[in-house]
């Protein structure tokens, strides 16, 4: 590329400028200022546009906290400051960036509903508004302090955007807190709190290695792919399989092959067909709250039954299986052999 004035840039300059100008909107964005982009600047600027690498996301990237360090941690948590004690308990409750749990609001952080409550908050990075994750009764009520908290002692005019966790400082009235602020205060607890790894080298916590920790932990517990995908607020499954890599070679392949398989439903024609999880979630069919509410109650010889509990169904238990409620795996086909796949309603 030439610009104006005869000068040829590289395409490594060209990247430099771009990544430059990315994180200058971003601040500006980040600070509320007005000069700030309306839109999402990922989709004023592509990742392509910066130079991002296919290969970007590999297992070296991903810096999770190791398990002895989380031990430390819980040791030494009387050290953490108790006044970012509530953000460092949310980040690794979440596995959200810090960006986003910081941009939590009062009025719309919180929800309750007959399976529990949700973490609600704008993913801003991948633009998924109202993203909302469970969280436990303890967490609920360290949220709800919080809210109360800012409630009695942040007048309304500091924090006119509601913010769950608004600046203390003179400079920042009407922001957030500082993310670069509480970076320092988790370099500042690492070193007094004295963490090492498994080496016995210093270890210093970064806040983005909550997120990676996060998702390692949900997959080490049994959640599948798919909805740690959803969880996590990927926009492809591929982000989401690098933390599958971090897994023992045996329950990687595990993991590999169950997302291979996917879901798998009967076509009109009694043919099974395997689904896109992607396309599950746009249409909107395999919701978690639904799940945990109905899916027990709901379990089939031959596959499972999505039907609300309230919708009567006299053919619940020999299922249409070209009903949109009914899904299958491929575990499930020998029991469908010879059975008739045609829905009769």
């Amino acid at each position: 590329m030439r610009t104006d004035h005869g000068k040829h840039w590289s395409e490594q300059e060209m990247i430099y400028a771009l990544s430059t100008l990315k994180q200058f909107l971003e601040y500006l964005q980040q600070r509320s200022a007005f000069e700030a982009p309306h839109q999402p600047i990922g989709k004023l600027i592509w990742p392509d546009d910066v130079g991002r690498k296919a290969n970007y996301y590999n297992g070296e990237t991903v810096k999770y906290i190791p398990e002895s360090v989380l031990q430390q941690i819980d040791q030494q948590i009387h050290l953490f400051p108790a006044e970012h004690l509530p953000v460092f308990i949310l980040l690794r409750a979440s596995g959200w960036r810090i960006s986003d749990v910081l941009n939590l609001r009062c009025d719309t952080c919180l929800e309750h509903s007959p399976s529990g409550w949700w973490l609600c908050g704008d993913i801003r990075k991948t633009n998924v508004l109202n993203h909302r994750v469970p969280i436990s009764n303890e967490i609920a009520a360290l949220v709800t302090t919080q809210q109360k908290y800012v409630e009695e002692h942040i007048p309304p005019e500091r924090n006119p955007r509601k913010y769950l966790f608004p600046a203390q400082k003179e400079d920042r009235t009407g922001l957030a807190q500082s993310a670069d602020d509480f970076r320092y205060v988790l370099t500042s607890f690492s070193k007094k709190a004295e963490l090492t790894d498994d080496a016995g080298k210093p270890f210093r916590l970064k806040a983005h290695a909550f997120r990676h920790t996060k998702a390692v932990e949900l997959i080490n517990n049994g959640m599948s792919l798919f909805y740690v995908q959803k969880w996590m607020a990927h926009l492809s499954p591929h982000m989401t399989m690098v933390y599958a890599k971090l897994l023992d070679p045996t329950m990687r392949r595990a993991w590999e092959e169950a997302f291979a398989k996917g879901a798998v439903r009967i076509d009109p024609a009694g043919v099974p067909k395997s689904v896109d999880p992607e396309q599950l979630v746009k249409e909107q069919e395999i919701e978690w709250e639904h799940i945990r509410h109905n899916l027990d109650a709901v379990r089939l010889p031959n596959g499972y039954c999505f039907k609300p509990k309230k919708a009567n169904c006299p053919t619940q238990e020999t299922p249409c299986y070209t009903c949109h409620h009914f899904c299958t795996t491929p575990d499930f086909l020998p029991n469908l052999s010879g059975k008739n796949a045609r829905c009769v309603s």
